[in-house]
């Protein structure tokens, strides 16, 4: 019996709160999967995070994070458990809308199987959802990034992959007038402009695909669905709003569908570190779409007056070429800006967002249909586009040989207003051979009465443009004299380069069972992508699609031991140094090489002895049962020469990395293994069926009561084959294991285990266990290292605590952790001798919360909890 002491002032008393033990138990109830749902995962997200399930704000400020899923997750997977359905317990989310116009989530539906195509209809932004008039005070309807719950169940085809590719295309013009009213042959005249003309274009190629990641083929009909919307903004410094198009048509694509399958093939034998082909489906798998073919940036600056444009074209705009041609005119020249703005270039940037929204059902005998996956996620992303573009080196800036680059805008120091790329720009077209054209492109100037498509002839009419008017000029190129004469009033730059700016969006299930988040299908640790996929676009001519992994293994897929796919084309040593924790089990379960490792138990009856064995709602994890903690280590990145936490990492493998607002290591944190000693406890309060006179504390300091807890509980040993062991409570191993958990209840705080999954943090119940041969520690699987404190947690009680939680008004509150629907007497002494009852209650998510008003001359008092039986 543990006693606590705390003086209010007020009065001068002692309230000393002392845990008694209780004397029964009463079973769990809550029949169905609505209520089960929503008992447990108020129960969870109320302990380990605060939060109401019917009050979780998804706008204007979300609080679904990656970390309120998972619990939600976990509720549902355990649930699965004890079904005996066919299919995968499925929950759908329920809405409300406050007078304030903030969007809540107010609880969960269980969705056996789809009775009105309007439960599939497409999800919404939240905020859309806030401003929508009239609704009732219970909304069912399908928003973006809040997702339906589906269990873990294995067996079952699952969506894999979506993958997009951006290409922002960027090409430069030069165009130089001169004039030659009244000009006589050999006259020098003057260069009167040196205009510039940016022409850009965006490209997009990608397309999605699911998979059956499991060896045996999938026997049932399905039908697959998808809906996926791509919209992209090409944005600029000059104006706050995206930068709009003529005629004004939005960049991006949509497409959707419905398929029905019969059949879907298995996984089989893998070769070279892939899967069988036809394991995957791929519905979209599209290349080289155009969202924006060549337009004309219009600056604000055109004519000399901000603003004054021809033909009444907005300021800015991108003004697609071939709508010059529907007027008869040819692409129009940024000419005479304001000396500020020579050779200007606006900040561009290009803003996309992704919406997807894909299921999988699947019919039964009876043609009724069932969710066995649904994925609904909007992401947003923003990529600098000069970054990429205008990012040529400086090296020789001022000296007498020009620093290589068409894209440097640094200014020339001989020729001041010029910058290096456009001068480079310039020699590269009068044919100079110490420079060279970066992608190989002539364009010609289509104005010219001389236009030829032979660059040598293109280069000496240039170059004759800077010679005295009328010259002849000869120009040696390519091992051929050409010769140029010019009588035009102006001409353009024939080298015109073009570079690309290339972005992605990548969303890849590494555990085909996570992939409801955008948290869970951003890759999740360093590979480069732009190695991986194709080598960056910068000297190429054109846009070319990337070889994305669509319909074969993605890159993100990382069982326990890595992806087999980078294994078997870059080794272990290269893939460990991007991914240290190929075999560590604070990361992921040991030996799930893949989805078939799995073990989930099925039609259980309703307790924690299989808890271990739940999917915990992280890549590769069930229930964390061990005692190292992955966010108090660190670990070694890139072959040894970098050191990072395990914080960090646990971060970016569950995606919190990729938050808006960067990295939240607070919801990183709430998702860590260790978290799961806590769900362990709440779930042992709730569903032990155990007498609780047979219980024994977390906290009992008695040794020899640890032995007999154990005696009788089953060992397994990581031999081969395993064997299956009873412990004896007189043997070594169980004198070990229970000096050990003494020995931590002694190290932690005041000496005591706070809450009963604490006492998971002893290693000699799982990672230490004197069972287990710990030298051959690869073959150890998560079952073997579980298996003791799987059977132990169902044979403790925590100890009933007290807290003093007011003292105003001549009253105390006071709390008393405990059993919910177990009565407590609430009892008072004031010499720990003779004791009196202050009420009877019992808890309600395990607290009793007392108000107690004692007489004016009380004096010191001592509060306690004993069982009421």
């Amino acid at each position: 019996m543990k006693m606590f002491r705390m003086w209010p002032g007020w009065v001068g008393l002692c309230l000393a709160l002392l845990a008694g033990m209780p004397a029964k138990a009463t079973p769990f109830s809550a029949a169905g999967p609505d209520c089960f749902f929503t008992t447990v995962a108020s129960r969870l997200l109320f302990s380990e995070m605060g939060l109401s399930l019917g009050q979780i704000q998804v706008y204007p400020t979300n609080q679904y994070t990656p970390a309120v899923h998972r619990l939600l997750q976990v509720t549902a997977n355990i649930y699965d458990v004890t079904s005996t359905n066919y299919f995968p317990a499925v929950y759908r989310p329920v809405f409300s809308v406050d007078a304030s116009n903030d969007v809540w989530l107010a609880g969960y539906t269980n969705v056996p199987c789809i009775t009105d195509p309007s439960q599939l209809a497409p999800p919404i932004d939240a905020v859309a959802l806030a401003f929508t008039p009239n609704l009732p005070a219970f909304v069912l309807t399908n928003i973006y990034n809040v997702p339906w719950i589906i269990a873990a169940r294995k067996g079952f085809p699952n969506f894999n992959e979506y993958v997009e590719e951006n290409i922002v295309g960027m090409t430069r013009r030069l165009q130089f007038t001169r004039n030659i009213n009244g000009a006589t042959m050999y006259q020098v005249l003057p260069i009167t402009g040196t205009n510039q003309m940016y022409l850009m274009s965006l490209h997009n190629s990608g397309g999605l695909d699911f998979w059956n990641p499991y060896t045996n083929n999938f026997t049932d009909n399905v039908t697959v669905s998808y809906r996926v919307f791509s919209l992209n903004y090409i944005t600029n410094s000059d104006t706050s709003d995206v930068v709009p198009t003529l005629p004004y048509s939005p960049l991006g694509f949509f497409t959707s569908n419905s398929i029905s399958l019969e059949g879907w093939p298995g996984t089989g034998l893998w070769a070279g570190g892939q899967p069988n082909a036809n394991s995957f489906y791929v519905p979209v798998n599209f290349t080289g779409f155009t969202s924006l073919s060549n337009s004309v940036y219009r600056t604000p600056y055109a004519g000399g007056t901000p603003g004054a444009l021809p033909l009444g074209f907005p300021a800015p705009c991108l003004v697609p070429t071939n709508y010059f041609g529907t007027l008869g005119m040819t692409t129009i020249f940024e000419t005479n800006l304001p000396a500020e703005q020579q050779f200007y270039v606006p900040q561009w940037g290009l803003v996309t967002t992704n919406q997807l929204q894909v299921y999988i059902l699947d019919q039964d005998a009876r043609g009724t249909s069932h969710v066995i996956d649904y994925v609904n996620l909007e992401m947003a992303g923003s990529q600098n586009i000069n970054n990429e573009i205008f990012n040529d080196d400086t090296n020789g800036e001022g000296s007498s040989q020009s620093p290589q680059g068409i894209w440097n805008m640094n200014l020339n120091a001989k020729y001041p207003a010029l910058p290096w790329g456009i001068y480079n720009q310039i020699q590269i077209s009068r044919g100079f051979e110490n420079v060279s054209a970066e992608d190989g492109t002539w364009q010609g100037d289509p104005e010219a009465a001389t236009y030829s498509s032979s660059v040598g002839v293109q280069i000496a009419d240039f170059d004759a443009f800077f010679y005295p008017w009328g010259s002849v000029v000869p120009i040696e190129f390519d091992g051929g004299i050409y010769y140029g004469s010019n009588y035009e009033a102006s001409v353009q730059a024939p080298y015109a380069p073009t570079r690309y700016a290339v972005g992605y969006t990548v969303l890849e299930a590494n555990d085909p069972l996570v992939h409801y988040m955008t948290s869970d299908l951003v890759p999740s640790f360093p590979v480069d992508l732009q190695t991986e996929y194709n080598n960056f676009i910068t000297n190429v001519p054109g846009p070319s699609a990337v070889p994305f992994t669509l319909g074969k293994l993605n890159y993100n897929f990382r069982p326990w031991g890595g992806n087999p796919y980078l294994l078997a084309d870059d080794g272990i040593e290269e893939v460990e140094s991007l991914d240290p924790l190929l075999f560590s089990l604070e990361e992921r379960d040991p030996g799930t090489f893949g989805p078939d490792n799995w073990g989930f138990p099925t039609n259980q009856v309703l307790s924690i002895d299989w808890l271990g064995q739940v999917h915990r709602g992280t890549p590769w994890q069930t229930i964390y049962l061990k005692s190292p903690d992955i966010t108090r280590e660190s670990y070694q990145l890139g072959g040894g020469q970098q050191r990072t936490s395990g914080l960090n990492i646990w971060a970016q493998w569950t995606g919190d990395t990729n938050l808006v607002g960067g990295t939240n290591y607070t919801d990183a944190y709430m998702m860590a293994p260790v978290q799961d000693w806590k769900i362990a406890g709440i779930l042992a309060a709730m569903f032990n069926t155990n007498s609780f006179s047979s219980l024994i504390s977390v906290n009992d300091p008695n040794t020899n009561d640890w032995m007999d807890a154990l005696d009788g509980l089953t060992a397994v040993t990581n031999s081969t084959p395993a064997e299956f062991l009873e412990i004896s409570s007189d043997s070594p191993q169980a004198s070990a294991i229970a000096n050990a958990i003494q020995a931590q209840r002694m190290s932690e705080y005041a000496g005591s285990f706070a809450s009963l999954g604490d006492i998971l943090a002893t290693p000699e119940l799982s990672v230490q266990s004197p069972f287990l041969n710990l030298s051959s520690s690869n073959n150890i699987t998560d079952e073997e290292y579980e298996a003791i404190p799987g059977q132990l947690l169902s044979l403790l009680r925590v100890d009933s605590i007290g807290s003093v939680t007011s003292t105003a008004n001549g009253q105390v509150v006071f709390q008393f952790t405990g059993y919910d629907n177990e009565p407590y007497l609430i009892e008072s002494s004031p010499d720990l001798v003779n004791w009196s009852i202050v009420s009877t209650n019992s808890p309600v998510n395990g607290t009793i919360t007392v108000t107690n008003t004692p007489s004016a001359n009380a004096g010191m008092l001592f509060y306690r909890t004993v069982s009421s039986d």
